[in-house]
């Protein structure tokens, strides 16, 4: 059939650049909108319209030129919907929108399909599909103006099939409805609630500095970094970037330190930082169910023993003040604070690399807690960071980690450079070559000089 792409014999047609069926088609044709609606079906309208790039917490104007991958949960919707209608055993057809993004965004859907579901792997679907969909690129998150793009559609199915080898994704996410809206559920609530995602299940979580999260008047987050603070509750005031005369007000009395004095927009010199614009919480509905727990309780539950703090007090869109990492300690999270400027592209230097190594040794171990990792907004230098750490304890290429970062927390690396650096990563060598700790050979196999 002209202009189609046959992917499985008899059961699986994708239609590019068609959102209605062809008058020759006989079986049954749907859009990828269609497929990615809400499993749950909500009451809320936004959860029952899918289908489209959204960075919880932020609104479009705030990503900028950043269009996909999807998220998570709505490869979960799509995959399981596509699953019941070939179940029922006549052919399907997927048609996406006319534009390049709406192409790139559908042919990772299919991607996460067929290498769950039908077991294939990156090159039988660059075959399948062709080397035109496979080279189809996505915009850095944030950018406002058009620059170097490095994310490539192939790169998403390449961190799909890493996903799955590791076993973080499994071919009963799709079969299983229940299964499949427990994760699509629980995967918005972690985002929605907690600000976080799991990079690696059960070993790496990402996550924005809780401050910023518990200051958020959304009446889903959380309002505690500590069971025992006081119960945030009035609106934070937007978050824009500070001057050297403005001090911030007094620390309420919840775990988080003492009153600080902001360094000047200057001195910090950021253009590439992520800062949450708080609006009122007005026309956010509260989600059904108990108080959301305490950051602490969170991190406990995920069973998260370690957490790696890259951001600081002074830079623009915090507000004044940070959690007690003393306290942290002592409620059992191993802390430790490796500041990364926020500015200049947001690249850790070889020294922050070799100590979080050194700090989170041994964490992917079995038996061993997950470690936690945040910046500000937990999208550029915390997730530049956890992805360092998990090529390094699992030999996986940096480009498959970009792709599916970028799936997991939609808004993940916010700069160019951290995605070329990342990308250059072909595995655990290059990343102790970079950190060079105790002098650590790389076996002649590293891409980084």
């Amino acid at each position: 059939m002209a202009g189609t792409v046959l992917l499985e014999k008899d059961s699986l047609r994708w239609f590019p650049n068609v959102e209605e069926a062809p008058p020759v088609f006989a079986g049954t044709f749907v859009t990828v909108d269609t497929l990615c609606k809400s499993l749950d079906l909500g009451d809320n309208e936004e959860d029952r319209t899918s289908g489209r790039y959204r960075v919880t917490h932020y609104g479009p104007e705030a990503w900028g030129k950043a269009f996909g991958p999807l998220s998570l949960d709505q490869h979960f919707s799509f995959s399981h919907h596509l699953d019941c209608l070939i179940g029922k055993g006549t052919e399907v057809g997927v048609g996406c929108g006319p534009k390049a993004e709406d192409r790139a965004n559908a042919a990772v859907l299919l991607g996460f399909y067929l290498i769950l579901r039908m077991s294939w792997n990156e090159e039988e679907i660059t075959k399948a599909m062709g080397p035109q969909d496979a080279r189809l690129t996505f915009a850095c998150s944030w950018l406002r103006n058009e620059s170097e793009r490095v994310l490539t559609v192939a790169d998403c199915w390449a961190g799909i099939a890493t996903a799955s080898r590791l076993g973080w994704l499994t071919p009963n996410l799709i079969e299983d409805h229940d299964l499949a809206e427990k994760a699509s559920v629980t995967y918005k609530a972690m985002a929605e609630t907690f600000d976080a995602a799991w990079l690696a299940p059960g070993l790496v979580l990402i996550c924005a500095d809780p401050v910023t999260t518990v200051l958020d008047p959304n009446p889903n987050t959380f309002t505690k970094i500590f069971p025992d603070d006081e119960q945030i509750t009035a609106p934070a005031p937007t978050a824009t970037a500070p001057t050297a005369e403005a001090p911030t007000a007094e620390a309420p009395e919840n775990g988080i330190g003492p009153k600080r004095v902001l360094a000047s927009q200057k001195s910090i010199d950021s253009c590439d930082t992520v800062c949450k614009n708080y609006s009122d919480g007005e026309g956010i509905v509260r989600r059904p169910g108990e108080d959301p727990t305490s950051f602490l309780e969170f991190l406990h539950a995920c069973d998260v023993g370690i957490l790696v703090r890259t951001n600081s007090v002074e830079e623009p869109g915090m507000p004044g003040w940070i959690y007690d990492a003393a306290k942290m300690r002592d409620s059992g999270i191993a802390h430790s604070d490796i500041f990364i400027r926020d500015y200049g592209g947001g690249l850790p230097e070889p020294a922050d690399v070799a100590k979080m190594l050194e700090f989170c040794e041994g964490c992917a171990l079995p038996g061993a807690q997950a470690v936690g990792v945040h910046c500000k907004g937990g999208f550029g230098r915390s997730v530049t960071m956890a992805c360092l750490l998990v090529m390094a304890h699992f030999d996986v290429p940096g480009r498959a980690l970009l792709g599916w970062a970028r799936i997991v927390r939609p808004g993940a690396v916010t700069t160019t450079r951290q995605e070329r650096f990342i990308y250059r990563m072909q595995g655990r060598d290059d990343v102790y070559r970079y950190a060079k700790p105790n002098n650590t050979p790389c076996n002649g196999n590293c891409a980084i000089a």
